[in-house]
């Protein structure tokens, strides 16, 4: 999962102890690594809490500083093409030092700017430090699984993976919300940019986010569904379509089947998960560890539905 905080001040002259602060309220999200990178010249701090998937080795640790041009990257996600942009990049005379995909975005970054994002395929929050053009670059993957709050005002620009490690380390940032407060009870939700708290945001959905040292910033969106809806598919039928379709869920699912630790499958007995667990079973020969979660109660146990998935295949199941 893996968890990202920043902090950059004008004014704030204890951000190296806020930063450990932060990350440590985050480490349910990385046990495997939590570490900070702080710098005096500009008083700016990067935090990261790492659940290690691509290159377990510490050299992959972040944040990470790319030895290429001293750019700066604290990332939460996964980069299902990285070894395709690491190839390209590779051939343009960029050297590579880990076998992360963190290196991959970090240097693809510097070679692309913000460019970089039309390249990506996966769900990330990124922030980086441009050490030439001295910006913080920020992004969201394109359909926002990967959370990204922030605070930004004249005098400080605050990220973090979630808004409680803020709220616990900052006073002044607490002020409700009351608009979200009345959406909240209208339709059930609090829609995005808006948190629950005035000065709280999120980075939406296929959104980057650029800050300089003054505090100016833009936010712009580099990528819609509209845009992308059918785009690649061209069918003549009903099955031409239904055929396409099922290629393309084939592809996409095997993309995100790289990994340098075991792979799960979470079973429900539904067409979603029964499909996924195909697919995995299928490109990884048997080698998936699948679960389900049930409980004891009339319409809620999905258990005995998963298990036939599971016999279908003769794989195994842990409940």
């Amino acid at each position: 999962m893996c968890g990202i905080a920043g902090i950059y001040s004008s004014s704030d002259k204890e951000i190296d102890k806020k930063i450990w602060k932060i990350s440590n309220l985050l480490s349910h999200r990385g046990p495997d690594n939590t570490d900070t990178y702080v710098n005096k010249e500009f008083n700016f701090a990067f935090g990261s809490n790492r659940l290690s998937i691509i290159d377990l080795d510490k050299r992959s640790n972040q944040p990470m500083v790319s030895q290429n041009n001293g750019n700066i990257i604290t990332f939460n996600g996964e980069i299902y093409n990285y070894k395709e942009l690491k190839k390209i990049l590779i051939d343009k005379g960029i050297k590579f030092y880990t076998d992360s995909d963190t290196e991959v975005l970090l240097e693809a970054y510097g070679y692309y700017g913000r460019e970089v994002l039309k390249y990506l395929e996966g769900m990330f929050s990124f922030v980086i430090w441009d050490k030439k053009k001295k910006i913080f670059f920020c992004a969201r993957d394109h359909v926002g699984v990967k959370p990204f709050v922030y605070v930004l005002n004249k005098k400080n620009f605050i990220f973090c993976s979630e808004v409680l490690p803020i709220i616990k380390c900052f006073e002044n940032f607490k002020s409700i919300n009351l608009e979200s407060i009345n959406n909240l009870y209208n339709y059930g939700n609090i829609f995005q940019p808006n948190s629950f708290f005035k000065d709280l945001f999120f980075l939406e959905p296929g959104h980057f986010l650029e800050i300089n040292l003054k505090f100016e910033f833009k936010i712009e969106s580099y990528w819609d569904i509209s845009d992308s809806l059918n785009s690649q598919l061209k069918f003549k039928s009903c099955n031409d379509y239904v055929e396409q379709s099922a290629s393309k869920i084939v592809e996409y699912v095997e993309k995100q089947l790289v990994s340098d630790v075991e792979i799960g499958n979470l079973l429900s007995g539904g067409l979603d998960s029964s499909v996924l667990f195909g697919i995995s079973e299928e490109k990884l020969n048997n080698r998936v560890n699948n679960f389900n979660t049930y409980f004891k109660l009339e319409n809620y146990d999905e258990s005995q539905e998963s298990k036939e998935v599971v016999d279908l295949k003769k794989g195994k199941i842990f409940q």
